[in-house]
């Protein structure tokens, strides 16, 4: 028979790999469940409790809320296979541990009226010093969590992409809360939303799924 045909002689399954919406719209809420627990807590103790305690209980919320939420989402997606848990709980207390040892370097001198989230008294060239460590501190915060976050998903090749996004993210998180309380210091710590819903989004790609693709051969 003269001529060319196609013809579908096999069929193959190729990855299809994406942005994971799922949990970033999953940790979203989470970062702001937490803070919608966090303030009113921070409003009642902030005369009563010093703040180291207030600014640890706060984080620790967060970091379980946000921890729990990728952990239990990750384990229906599939991604957590390789999650080490002692790794992951070592994490998380690194990063409470952090923000408690950051909010008392933060407060020295402050007589409890100092904290990481809120407008400071102080102005000067001492002002601008807490500002470059309140931006610091709360990064290596953010980055402390985002590692916890990567090693919750479980999942090597999303790692990177988390690490590097926690990184960014606290960043400016932490940048516009300082500019934020120094423009607007009758905010208070309600700038702290910023560094919640920041630090809670999980930017990571999605367990690769498959689909058909046909291949044709010429006869």
């Amino acid at each position: 028979m003269a001529g060319r045909r196609n013809k579908v002689v096999n069929t193959r399954r190729v990855k299809n790999e994406g942005f994971n919406f799922e949990m970033l719209a999953a940790s979203l809420s989470a970062g702001l469940i937490s803070w919608a627990v966090c303030w009113p807590l921070y409003s009642l103790m902030v005369f009563a409790v010093p703040r180291t305690v207030i600014m640890g209980i706060m984080f620790l919320i967060l970091i379980i809320a946000v921890l729990a939420t990728v952990f239990v989402l990750s384990h229906q997606m599939g991604t957590n296979e390789n999650t080490n848990i002692a790794i992951l709980l070592i994490a998380a207390l690194t990063a409470f541990l952090l923000s408690l040892l950051f909010q008392w370097l933060y407060g020295i001198g402050a007589d409890n009226t100092r904290d990481l989230l809120s407008a400071r008294e102080t102005q000067g060239f001492i002002s601008i010093v807490l500002g470059i460590l309140r931006v610091v501190f709360l990064t290596v915060i953010g980055v402390a969590i985002g590692v916890a976050v990567a090693e919750s998903y479980g999942r090597e090749e999303a790692k990177e992409l988390i690490y590097i996004g926690s990184a960014v993210k606290s960043f400016i998180a932490a940048v516009l809360i300082e500019f934020g309380t120094i423009s607007l210091p009758g905010t208070s710590a309600k700038m702290g939303i910023i560094f919640w819903i920041l630090t809670a989004a999980t930017f990571t790609t999605k367990l690769p799924g498959t689909r058909k693709k046909r291949v044709r051969k010429s006869l």
